[in-house]
């Protein structure tokens, strides 16, 4: 077992790199600049006569990091989506995003074949409320997603002391009893594994926490979000729309609920009376008001 005082750098250590990590992406790197409109004129990389180019970025693709050019071009006009606000995803979820990207993409494509293609006044409107609505889903899976990590710092917070020694403890016990299950495996010793988890109970906690939060979002809050945004997209094709506020939400914003909920139970169940079940408590009421209210469905 590590004496106190190693344990308590490791987990400095931890808190600096996740720092170094997060505003890393904001320090600024010697001699280079962004791509400028005068380097697009240089011989060799110009646009002939007839090329169109349109630059499509999502608001958290890493990858273009925002618009190919700043300040913008007028030979490249650029324009914003909104995929699902993830840095891991969103590079790859441009041809999920109906609303905002496919539909362009076939407009600029017809509409250069020179085939005859008019867009009414009320398709304009109807693609408009879609762009509008696709923006809000997206708010509110982001903020859902915020919300899920502040449950889980409240928690280890609340927990610092002794819940979440006792947490891996619960955790192991479950683990060991499945493994006893299991032939050839389960023994009457849990093993050499369930030392560690002795030794290092707070830092195994602080993982149940998190694993249990991410589980939950990824498992029942994503696929919901994917249904809702699926079902609104079948609605900008059978021009459905019943108004300006979002449809098919509930199922979604209703379990949006769900990680303070656990942080709240978690609370109640390894320290009751403890000063975070009121945060919890104000957890579950910030998720309601705020990813409805970012949904559209609050004024």
């Amino acid at each position: 077992m590590l004496p106190g005082a190693a344990n308590g750098a490791a987990y400095l250590f931890v808190v600096i790199g996740a720092a170094l990590f997060f505003f890393g992406h904001f320090l600024p790197v010697p001699h280079v600049r962004e791509l400028g409109a005068v380097d697009l004129r240089l011989k060799g990389l110009g646009f002939p006569d007839g090329l169109t180019w349109r630059d499509y970025w999502a608001s958290a693709d890493p990858f273009p990091d925002g618009p190919i050019l700043e300040p913008a071009w007028d030979r490249i006009p650029s324009t914003e989506v909104h995929n699902r606000h993830s840095i891991v995803s969103d590079h790859t979820l441009y041809w999920q995003n109906t609303e905002e990207f496919v539909s362009e993409v076939a407009y600029q494509l017809v509409e250069l074949s020179g085939v005859g293609f008019d867009v009414t006044g009320g398709d304009q409107m109807i693609l408009r409320v879609a762009k509008s609505r696709r923006m809000a889903r997206v708010d509110a899976l982001r903020w859902s997603g915020w919300l899920a990590i502040g449950a889980v710092v409240t928690t280890w917070v609340a927990l610092w002391e002794d819940g979440l020694a006792r947490l891996a403890g619960w955790v192991g016990e479950v683990v060991s009893a499945v493994l006893a299950l299991l032939p050839g495996v389960g023994t009457d010793d849990p093993g050499e594994w369930f030392s560690y988890l002795t030794q290092f109970a707070r830092g195994f906690g602080m993982v149940a926490v998190a694993a249990i939060m991410f589980g939950l979002f990824q498992t029942v809050l994503l696929p919901l979000w994917r249904r809702w945004d699926r079902r609104q997209s079948d609605e900008l094709f059978a021009r459905a729309f019943t108004g300006l506020r979002q449809s098919r939400a509930l199922p979604f914003l209703c379990l949006s609920t769900m990680p303070p909920l656990v942080a709240f139970a978690l609370l109640v169940w390894l320290r009751p009376g403890g000063g975070g079940i009121v945060v919890a408590v104000a957890g579950i009421v910030l998720s309601v008001w705020l990813i409805w209210r970012r949904a559209g469905l609050l004024s």
